[in-house]
């Protein structure tokens, strides 16, 4: 079922891609939007992954949604600042990277474990990410190696679709999708670290390096992305 769909939404996509106008598509702007309104009436299982893919595929930690990721790939030095409309040039390029990358992304998720094998690879990244930037800091500061702390414990919050708040908080995944399940529910489970914002978190362990005027600004901050692994449930069973 699951195959069956994504194969549904890469021919979709190819399309789209030959005939933009009959879709509405004229701008990356209005492919993003098109993407997400696919996503959503998958209850987010279409682009299950596609963030963790994309930052492998970006090869650092991005702050930004998938469509923000496309951007920072297709144009050198965007400014998420910037005018809303992109040059003609840039426009092109963003639209050609968004449909090639989508569609490397759903042949991935095609093929078997596919979706697993995006959280174990990215699970590995991060960890060496981390690992080097730790030993980099330690080194130039004089300091021993890092070691972990309290903060470093993680919790899995439930958020249902459509909810104005969280409605549960787990200490392992295991015992949230238990929950969820008993319930039927329909949402994400997102993995927290503990002890303090994850904006402050992902600088204070060098996952993110600000180098933007708006980096740690209050709407930044407020829309950070926790950096932990997510799962998308429909009627309490993962997608």
């Amino acid at each position: 079922m699951m195959t069956a769909m994504l194969a549904h939404y890469r021919e979709l996509f190819a399309r789209v891609r030959r005939y933009p106008g009959m879709f509405g598509v004229h701008t990356y702007r209005e492919l993003a939007a098109y993407v997400d309104g696919c996503d959503a009436g998958t209850s987010q299982l279409l682009l299950e992954g596609f963030h963790e893919w994309l930052q492998l595929r970006l090869g650092q930690y991005s702050p930004f949604r998938w469509s923000g990721i496309v951007l920072q790939m297709a144009v050198p030095g965007w400014d998420p600042q910037g005018p809303r409309q992109l040059p003609r040039a840039q426009e092109a390029a963003a639209l050609d990277q968004a449909f090639d990358l989508l569609d490397e992304f759903l042949q991935v998720r095609e093929q078997r474990d596919g979706l697993k094998r995006i959280f174990r690879d990215f699970a590995r990244w991060e960890r060496a990410q981390l690992d080097a930037m730790r030993e980099s800091d330690s080194a130039s500061a004089g300091q021993p190696a890092w070691t972990p702390t309290s903060a470093e414990a993680t919790v899995w919050v439930f958020h249902g679709d459509g909810a104005p708040f969280a409605s549960g908080v787990f200490g392992d995944r295991e015992a949230g999708l238990e929950w969820i399940a008993r319930h039927s529910l329909t949402g994400t489970l997102t993995e927290y670290q503990v002890g303090d914002g994850c904006y402050d978190l992902a600088v204070r362990v060098g996952r993110f390096r600000p180098s933007k005027p708006h980096h740690g600004q209050p709407s930044h901050v407020a829309s950070f992305s926790p950096g932990g692994h997510h799962v998308h449930v429909a009627d309490g069973r993962i997608g």
